[in-house]
């Protein structure tokens, strides 16, 4: 028989050198567990055996040891509070227990689709996230964003303080309760729509993969919307006020455009006219900051109208964000002779690209025309929006997007114009 070799040993200065090492890597986990959740606690059960007396500060804290747990457990309130949520929380749990066994086991036996059904049940958990970052985006980032004219509100300090004064902690627990389930509800109900109606998955799937989540969430939201008055209006206040000015903002970008259109020229027979007795022709290159590609840009007109010249280079640039991260550079700008000395040009930015015009213009170099920095003007239409009675939103909400139109970024800030070489000609514009 053959001897087992044994298994060799470490020497001690190794294992004393492994310990360290191990101690000092769990040592900053420890030291953060102990910061944020334990000593709280410990700080928490020392201070509920004192007496505090809001209405007497000068009585100082005294220790009263368990008094006041015993006078919780003496209130009959507490008592059904707390049968009341030890029911729910065992329905609650119960339930989702079951569920998640019976869609587990049905997952275990199904053969074809396992993937998308894996990927459907974990999106109500994934999409908050991307909403959440698209919202916050959109309010930061964007050039009209909410955020840059709520900075310029005078109000926004009084508003501020009313919130203040206003919310204390038991209401903020509640308006909390109340937006996290309710998100949650809105996020399984959108994630529906998402794969029944865009990406046409069957009924049955679409119901399977959301409904069951969504009679839990129904059931967390049903139970914080009974504390509407008890703090959670601040909530539903804050989400109809944001709702509001989001969409007030986007139907007014919608008749804003709208109107530009209507008294919009198309521009190659415009330029067709105007080439045909042609004005004073400027050196230089004209960039002119279109909207839409087939209409005559209102700076181009007002240009015409009191400078009555025309450049020799003139470029015509629409700026489109596609629903893509990312568009390589070969990809990102195309350019169409419209006439002599005129052209087309189409840049395609992704959302997580910059959007940088001259830059995405120097890769068109050789196509017909040169671009001096030092000798190209860019040229942006700035609309001063007028409400109207009679028009397509209500009165207040015209004069909101009027506000919010004029305290919006700057276009050319946005793109990245330099900003000695900008000219910006204005037009009213009623919607």
């Amino acid at each position: 028989m053959t001897a087992m070799r044994s298994r060799p040993v470490a020497p001690p200065s190794w294992r004393r050198r492994d310990a360290r090492l191990a101690w000092a890597l769990v040592l900053p986990a420890l030291g953060t567990i102990a910061a944020v959740a334990v000593l709280p606690i410990v700080w928490t059960i020392w201070e509920s055996l004192h007496l505090h007396d809001l209405r007497m500060p000068w009585l100082g804290r005294p220790f009263i040891g368990g008094a006041n747990y015993i006078e919780a457990i003496s209130d009959r309130r507490f008592l059904e509070a707390a049968f009341h949520t030890a029911v729910f929380a065992g329905v609650a749990v119960t339930v989702e227990m079951c569920g998640g066994l019976v869609l587990a086991l049905g997952l275990e036996r199904v053969t074809h689709g396992v993937r998308v059904m894996r990927t459907a049940i974990l999106l109500p958990w994934a999409v908050p996230t991307v909403v959440a970052a698209l919202v916050w985006r959109f309010i930061f980032e964007s050039p009209g964003g909410m955020a840059t004219m709520a900075v310029r509100w005078k109000r926004l300090t009084a508003f501020t303080r009313h919130a203040v004064i206003l919310l204390t902690l038991s209401t903020l627990a509640t308006a909390y309760g109340i937006a996290v389930t309710a998100t949650m509800v809105l996020t399984t109900m959108m994630t529906f729509f998402v794969i029944r109606y865009r990406w046409n998955y069957p009924w049955w799937l679409c119901i399977s993969a959301t409904g069951f989540f969504l009679a839990i969430e129904l059931i967390f939201f049903s139970s914080n919307i009974l504390k509407v008055l008890s703090g959670g209006w601040f909530t539903l206040l804050i989400a109809g006020f944001v709702f509001t000015v989001m969409m007030t903002w986007a139907r007014g970008r919608e008749l804003l455009s709208a109107s530009l259109r209507a008294d919009a020229i198309e521009l190659k027979p415009f330029l067709k006219s105007v080439l045909a007795d042609p004005p004073m022709r400027a050196p230089g290159t004209a960039v002119f900051m279109n909207g839409e590609a087939d209409l005559t840009p209102t700076a181009l007109l007002h240009n015409l109208k009191h400078n009555n010249v025309l450049h020799e280079t003139n470029l015509f640039v629409t700026v489109r964000t596609l629903d893509v991260p990312w568009v390589p550079f070969a990809e990102r700008a195309r350019a169409e002779p419209l006439c002599k000395g005129g052209w087309s040009i189409t840049l395609q930015f992704g959302f997580k690209n910059d959007v940088d015009v001259p830059a995405a213009l120097e890769l068109l170099q050789g196509h017909g025309f040169e671009l001096e920095p030092m000798r190209t003007s860019y040229f942006l239409s700035r609309s001063t929006v007028i409400p109207t009675l009679g028009g397509g939103m209500a009165p207040w909400r015209e004069k909101l997007f009027a506000n919010m139109h004029r305290n919006a970024a700057s276009v050319a800030d946005f793109m990245n114009l330099p900003a000695n070489r900008v000219v910006e000609l204005g037009t009213k514009v009623q919607i």
